[in-house]
């Protein structure tokens, strides 16, 4: 038995390519946009999209706030902080809230 060449096939594939819901939200939301093109594995660009930006953004404010900082509070702590200011506030007489409950007309 011989090996034999590949014989190209000239036809017009029927597939597209798109993204699956785990590729994350924004690429499904892109491939519903319409006037995409198609790039050569066939999944839609746009000339206009800001996506990449929005991203670097992101992990630029991610990576300023120390969010995954192990010496970080956790949220537990950051809860309690709160729940704590919250009720400072409400035992505070000068407060927005007190000053219009106590106010007449309100």
């Amino acid at each position: 038995r011989q090996k034999k060449p590949t014989i190209p096939v000239k036809e017009v594939s029927f597939y597209t390519a798109a993204p699956l819901t785990s590729a994350g939200i924004l690429p499904v939301m892109q491939s519903l946009c319409p006037d995409g093109q198609r790039d050569e594995f066939g999944f839609l660009q746009y000339s206009n999209s800001t996506v990449t930006q929005l991203l670097e953004r992101i992990n630029e404010v991610v990576e300023e706030s120390n969010l995954f900082d192990p010496d970080r509070r956790g949220l537990e702590e950051e809860l309690e902080s709160l729940r704590h200011h919250l009720e400072s506030m409400n035992n505070d007489p000068s407060s927005v809230e007190n000053h219009f409950n106590s106010s007449r007309g309100f």
